[in-house]
């Protein structure tokens, strides 16, 4: 933008009787427009008539900005239902025919002359934004251009590092021959010799090649792993890279090796601001490299290449440089490790304990090590100290048979910790068991914090847990098993065994004394609530004896006319408001938290039963509103639930005939009426529109027959 000839443009007043208006000229290059509102110019856009550039001036701060004419005209005050400019508000007739013969060339089929700049502003951006990607793809092609692929040598020392010599001799079983991936030649069964079988090896007698037989596999045998390369890029720059290895044994043809790059590191030099850039390549839906992880790619533990010149040229400079000399050695030596990991520690310290790791043979460790750097904030493990000067400084381990144990097994971290553990507790664990721990990725930490340390050993508890698996739950896992005894220990101490007793604290059938103690604990629970229940039942049973006199006495006066009982279910009539208000909480429904029930008892409309199954009569099960004539209201069970109805309904329909003959003269005066309030009742429901209750009721309600 030139705002010397923009600002050098005469400034063109607006009509004093508009609260807002645009003015405008035009110069050589640009097309300017002066904003008026209330009588102040608050800000004047130009436009470059030939490139569609534009920019805002606003005289009150001074401030020149690529503001858009949608914004300098202050458009966000307008309804967000009519959020567009109108030529009208801001221009006169006059006006809009000059400036739309200056902007008609562009965009003419938008009628409005201000949303026709402001359209052509909006392309404006949208092309700068094309230019500027198109712009950034082509310097990320040109720099990525700079690294070349991968040679030969390189496939073929990934591919012994990965694999060695191993080839395959795919069986056809309905042709009786096996497929030589070394050759590539097929030779019958009887040529190798010796009898084909899965997994042994033979000699293929076309190319004298060592091969291992497959008669499972379908077309191809598929190995991968990871290869990390680096190397210079140029002056400015060294590259980290880090790709996906293949190797495939294919049914029908030979071993190919495949590379597939998914990330690039630039470790910058001369930089300020910032230390390295990351690029990675898409998938097929993102092909191409960018500096956005779209494809979600990821660093792995990996071999490094080892071009001991490409590393240290790549390193010099950046960084990343305290790697020079060791990174070298890792690579010749064929170390995995989380190189990009490690790169997260440029520091003395580390490379130190990197390179006594390397050399003490400790390649697992140093593997699981580096994959526990994070970017954001270094090693912060306790595992290994770091600072340590001497080997059992930095393990952490006074007994060096114990370091020589690790050594010799080529141990990880979590071999470290037990040992560790084993050095601090001066107690000795088995190869078996450390093995067990590692497979079943068990920590130290795991152990103190469990239940089970109170009264077993690591080695008593790995016996136990496997004997468990193997006898009580053998589609668990290990660690599904341990919950499981972890679950049982927990309840059976909360409920107040000995576990002092070891029948107790190491079950022999534990799935069957865990069932045990959770149904104990269970039935302890149901009765703190029922207690719990019972203490509010009596504390609002006595409000309800003050507020309904006699509901009592009528309870206690129909027991003997409405309990009845079968062989399989009984009714059961409650004497008192806490019956009634446990019942309610116990099914969790509305008997006992509502007074429409007591005033149905006092004016002897509706009584209140409980129907129980008689293999437990103390436990609720269904709640009975019935009339004083046998006719059932409502029957509900938990949650308002009806759990088995229909084989309920039975003994219901035989307990209203039990009713109906045990009835006396007022109670059959009782029943009439209560049938007269119960179609009142309905009636008020109808009227109400209340269809929800209308239906409830109706499937509810049982007449006697």
């Amino acid at each position: 933008m030139k705002w010397t000839e923009i600002l050098r443009a005469p400034m063109i007043p607006a009509d004093a009787k508009r609260t807002k208006q645009i003015t405008f000229q035009t110069t050589e290059n640009y097309l300017i427009l002066d904003v008026w509102r209330g009588g102040n110019n608050t800000c004047r856009h130009a436009i470059n008539l030939k490139t569609w550039e534009y920019g805002t001036y606003y005289p009150d701060t001074g401030i020149k900005q690529a503001t858009n004419i949608n914004s300098c005209t202050d458009n966000y005050e307008r309804s967000q239902w009519d959020y567009r400019l109108k030529e009208k508000e801001w221009l006169t007739p006059e006006q809009i025919r000059k400036l739309d013969s200056l902007t008609r060339e562009k965009k003419d089929w938008v009628k409005d002359v201000l949303q026709r700049i402001e359209r052509m502003e909006t392309d404006y951006n949208a092309e700068k934004r094309e230019q500027a990607r198109n712009s950034k793809e082509e310097r990320i092609r040109r720099l990525m251009s700079k690294c070349p692929r991968p040679g030969k040598k390189v496939y073929d020392w990934i591919t012994e590092q990965m694999v060695g010599d191993l080839q395959y001799a795919f069986y056809d079983k309905q042709k009786k021959t096996c497929h030589c991936t070394a050759c590539g030649g097929n030779f019958p069964e009887e040529a190798a010799g010796i009898p084909v079988k899965h997994r042994k090896q033979i000699t293929c007698p076309l190319c004298g090649h060592t091969l291992t037989v497959d008669k499972r596999a379908d077309l191809l045998i598929v190995a991968t792993d990871w290869l990390t390369m680096i190397h210079n890029v140029d002056d400015k720059q060294g590259v980290e890279r880090h790709f996906k290895v293949k190797v495939e044994w294919d049914r029908y043809g030979t071993r190919t090796t495949e590379l597939e790059e998914h990330i690039r590191l630039m470790m910058l030099r001369n930089t300020a601001k910032n230390i390295m850039k990351v690029y990675y390549y898409g998938s097929d839906y993102w092909p191409g490299w960018s500096t956005g992880n779209n494809s979600s790619r990821r660093w792995h533990s990996a071999y490094l290449y080892p071009d001991t010149e490409g590393i240290q040229a790549g390193l010099h400079g950046t960084a990343y440089q305290v790697w020079t000399d060791v990174f070298p050695m890792l690579a010749q030596m064929g170390i995995k490790a989380h190189y990009n990991g490690l790169m997260g520690e440029s520091n003395r310290e580390f490379t130190g304990i990197a390179e006594y790791m390397a050399k003490g043979r400790f390649y697992r460790l140093l593997d699981e090590l580096s994959q526990c750097i994070t970017y954001w904030g270094g090693y912060s493990g306790s595992t290994i100290d770091v600072s340590g000067e001497s080997v059992e400084e930095i393990l952490q381990i006074e007994d060096k048979q114990l370091i020589n144990r690790l050594r010799q097994a080529d141990g990880g971290m979590c071999m470290l910790r037990w040992l560790q553990w084993s050095d601090l507790n001066k107690k000795k664990l088995s190869e078996q068991y450390i093995s067990w721990a590692e497979k079943n990725k068990i920590d130290p930490d795991n152990y103190l914090r469990s239940e089970a340390k109170q009264y077993l050993t690591p080695e008593q508890l790995m016996n136990y847990i496997n004997r468990q698996k193997k006898e009580s739950y053998p589609s668990r896992t290990i660690a599904g098993v341990w919950n499981q005894y972890e679950d049982y220990l927990s309840i059976a101490k909360e409920l107040g065994k000995h576990m002092d007793d070891a029948l107790v604290h190491r079950p022999r059938e534990l799935k069957r004394r865990h069932d045990e103690v959770n149904a104990e604990m269970e039935l302890r629970r149901e009765e703190i609530q029922r207690k719990r229940n019972a203490r509010e039942a009596a504390r609002q049973a006595q409000e309800m004896r003050d507020k309904y006199p006699g509901y009592e006495d009528i309870l206690s006066e129909i027991s003997e006319k409405f309990e009845y009982q079968n062989d399989t279910y009984c009714i059961v009539v409650p004497r008192d408001f806490m019956e009634i208000t446990a019942e309610g909480m116990a099914l969790h429904h509305c008997v006992g938290n509502t007074e429409r029930y007591f005033d149905r008892i006092v004016s002897r409309e509706t009584y209140i039963c409980f129907l129980r199954q008689q293999e437990s009569p103390d436990k609720p099960f269904y709640t009975i509103e019935v009339e004083p004539g046998g006719t059932i209201r409502q029957h509900r069970g938990a949650y308002d639930e009806e759990p088995g109805i229909e084989e309920i309904k039975p003994f219901l329909r035989e307990w209203q005939k039990v009713i109906r003959k045990r009835m006396s003269k007022q109670d059959h005066e009782y029943a009439a009426q209560s049938e007269i309030l119960r179609q009142k009742n309905i009636e008020e429901l109808k009227a109400k529109n209340n269809t929800v209750v209308l239906k409830g009721l109706a499937e509810d309600l049982m007449e006697v027959i």
